[in-house]
């Protein structure tokens, strides 16, 4: 029988915390903590490894026409000035084509190395790393949203997070205006909570209200429509000794690098200069693919920079980039409630009304805000039963 091992990393401790074994049906076998599972005895097919989507940015990119590698040279592009920190820190993923871009899913490339470091000490290779909200079943055109184990997960067209009820309520609320309500799981009816509202105004929904979270992430693998993160440097390859065809040929190989040394060394100088014109070429080949109607080329780098801000400031992208940088930096502040959110298309600014106990609060919400490259401008406050709310505006420079 066919079975599909997920292991679930914790979003507070950040190690893997759970695991699930899946049959072809979609049917759990068996659910438990790590600590009671013993890996090596498991019959599984294929294994995956869930992160969570916390810790997995999802972004819908323009990229141009080519291979996989090609994309992910243009993604960078397409990230550096949204990204609180250098892209060369991140690991991005390409996935399916959505309308007007490729889907994008973005980790930081040290984190991603611990998780798989930790899935190794377990005695684990995964087949697969996906965010857990991407393993949420799809519908095209359509926003999927589960809540379940009090987190809530939302997948759409160039959407996809994981977080607590409260603010998904104000981020799903702004990403529906854009895109229609399809499925809709939970663990009970009453588990809803603050996304209830949301959901009703949203209009009618396919519900399952008994939802399986091992059942449901196993259909969504099935249907194909996540990004997987094991690519390009994290892609998993073959060993180097799985056939004995690829042993004689790294052998011949290894000889005739031996005996043409002399000749390499000789031409090691010409293969350095012409590689900065490769580079050169290759940057300049893919701005052409990109937009060809631009016929002169003087700073590629530059050039696609500026294309792909102009493309981003069109669409719906930098609501959840800024959604993304104001979720983050609540994460410390404890007190802090986000009541409403709006994204005001013209000025690329993101309206909140932020409920918090002091003032204190604000000034670190501010700090964290900063941290990740954007800046808050305070607006009207007012207080009440001992709380504050205040409108802010969170923009980037």
């Amino acid at each position: 029988m066919t079975q599909t091992l997920f292991i679930f990393i914790d979003p507070g401790s950040g190690a893997p915390a759970y695991a699930a074994l899946v049959d072809a049906a979609g049917a759990a076998r068996r659910q438990a903590e790590i600590a009671d599972f013993d890996f090596t005895e498991l019959e599984a097919e294929r294994t995956v490894l869930v992160l969570p989507g916390e810790a997995v940015v999802t972004h819908r990119a323009p990229l141009p026409p080519g291979s996989d590698a090609q994309a992910r040279a243009a993604a960078g592009f397409a990230v550096e000035d949204m990204a609180a920190r250098p892209v060369d820190e991140l690991h991005i993923a390409i996935g399916p084509e959505e309308g007007a871009g490729r889907r994008l899913a973005i980790v930081d490339k040290d984190v991603l190395q611990g998780w798989l470091d930790a899935a190794a000490a377990l005695g684990v290779t995964p087949d697969s790393v996906v965010a857990d909200y991407d393993l949420i079943p799809r519908e095209e055109g359509a926003i999927s949203v589960a809540m379940i184990g009090g987190r809530v997960f939302v997948t759409g067209p160039g959407t996809g997070f994981t977080a607590d009820p409260d603010l998904s309520a104000a981020i799903l609320k702004q990403a529906l205006e854009g895109a229609r309500l399809g499925p809709v799981w939970s663990e009970d009816s009453g588990a809803l909570g603050p996304l209830a509202p949301v959901l009703e105004n949203a209009g009618q929904a396919p519900r399952d209200d008994g939802a399986d979270y091992a059942a449901l992430i196993a259909a969504g693998l099935r249907g194909g429509a996540y990004t997987e993160l094991l690519q390009g440097a994290f892609a998993r390859r073959a060993p180097f000794f799985a056939q004995w065809r690829v042993f004689t040929r790294a052998a011949a190989l290894l000889a005739a690098a031996v005996l043409g040394c002399v000749g390499l060394l000789a031409a090691e100088g010409f293969a350095l200069n012409q590689r900065a014109d490769e580079i050169r070429a290759e940057a300049e080949s893919v701005f052409a693919e990109a937009f060809p109607e631009e016929t002169r080329i003087v700073n590629p780098r530059l050039q696609m920079t500026t294309r792909l801000r102009a493309l981003r400031s069109a669409g719906s992208g930098a609501f959840l980039d800024l959604a993304t940088i104001l979720t983050g930096s609540l994460e410390d502040v404890s007190s802090a409630r986000v009541q409403s959110m709006r994204y005001d298309a013209e000025t690329g600014e993101l309206v909140a009304e932020v409920e918090y106990a002091a003032f204190e609060d604000m000034e670190t919400l501010r700090a964290n805000i900063a941290a990740r490259g954007a800046e808050l401008e305070e607006g009207v406050s007012r207080q009440s039963q001992g709380r504050i709310a205040s409108e802010i505006v969170v923009r980037t420079p």
